[in-house]
């Protein structure tokens, strides 16, 4: 008998192959691994067996990564306009509580990141921008003088805040200079 998993050629005819041990009437082969998308890819297939096309690496794109679409300006300037809507969520809840000066704050940030996420407004964006500046500024003034009274404590904050300006910035006027040359809103393959 030959043996199911080396096809060794038993003499005996016992269960147990004399080559590799096996038990021959409970060896089950393994299955074969899949290959993989981008190996399907790559070799022709027909009818239900035709591979997906490979997976775009980019598909679930980062905060910093490229604008090559108006698709993609319009989710930067919805994030950017999202991570300053939770600015002022912040800011008007400690406003309320602890200093009702930074109400004020929130309500601007909050119309302008309202202008930035439907109209993908320049105007509000540059705003937006001067105003994380100041606040960048005015946090490290206070860091460096803690008796100043001006400005927030948290460097991080800041930080935050003018990466996302800086970003609503370039989603904006990219956004608006991709609708007005008429760029596709789906990036095709070997155009750019």
């Amino acid at each position: 008998m030959t043996c199911p998993k080396c096809n060794f050629n038993n003499t005996a005819a016992g269960e147990e192959c004399q080559n590799c041990g096996v038990i021959m009437s409970r060896w089950k082969p393994r299955p074969k691994p899949q290959p993989t998308t981008v190996a399907m890819a790559a070799t022709p297939a027909s009818g239900a067996q035709r591979a997906q096309p490979p997976a775009k690496a980019d598909e679930k794109k980062k905060f910093w990564g490229p604008i090559e679409t108006i698709e993609d300006a319009d989710k930067v300037c919805r994030d950017s306009a999202n991570a300053f809507f939770f600015v002022a969520i912040l800011q008007a809840v400690i406003g309320a509580f602890l200093a009702p000066a930074m109400l004020i704050d929130a309500a601007a940030f909050a119309i302008l990141a309202f202008l930035l996420r439907k109209l993908k407004s320049r105007v509000a964006a540059v705003l937006l921008l001067i105003v994380a500046g100041f606040v960048c500024i005015s946090t490290v003034m206070n860091k460096i003088n803690p008796e100043s009274a001006v400005g927030g404590s948290n460097i991080f904050l800041a930080i935050i805040i003018m990466m996302a300006a800086i970003r609503a910035v370039q989603g904006s006027f990219k956004y608006h200079s991709m609708k007005a040359t008429g760029v596709p809103a789906v990036a095709v393959p070997g155009q750019v």
